[in-house]
């Protein structure tokens, strides 16, 4: 099988499709089991459906890129969109802020590499650099 080196699906597909379901996934178990909110409160509050919350809680949805978010910073972002959630007077415009850091970290830090190569196996990871851009990383 011949390794490709320029991606087929832009990365930021991939994070659309993988990287946001997981980060909402973990957030809603966050505030299910920490601060025992019921699926429609975490609904509302990462504006999904309650059957969407249904499925992150039970690992149907949102179950494609959890190495990406054992990385240290991502768990600190990820401890802050809940914290924001859960105050009772979150503010949106943070929350979205927190999503966004995330993803740009994941994708700017290369861990969004392992996710892409499950939907293009034959990429090669080692020589494919579109994410490494000087923009995308963060001061951690």
């Amino acid at each position: 099988m011949e390794q490709i080196v320029s991606p087929k699906i832009f990365p930021d597909e991939i994070s659309v499709r993988a990287v946001a379901p997981a980060l909402r996934a973990h957030v809603a178990k966050e505030l299910f089991e920490k601060y025992n909110m019921g699926q429609r409160e975490i609904g509302n509050l990462l504006n999904v459906s309650q059957a969407a919350v249904s499925y992150y809680l039970r690992n149907l949805r949102g179950t494609g890129a959890e190495y990406a978010l054992k990385a240290k910073e991502v768990k600190r972002i990820t401890s802050d969109i809940v914290t924001n959630l859960a105050s009772g007077s979150h503010d949106q415009r943070t929350t979205v802020a927190l999503f966004s850091e995330a993803m740009q970290y994941i994708k700017g830090n290369r861990l969004l590499c392992g996710v892409h190569k499950r939907f293009e196996p034959d990429l090669d990871l080692g020589l494919c650099h579109i994410c490494d851009s000087p923009l995308l990383k963060l001061d951690t």
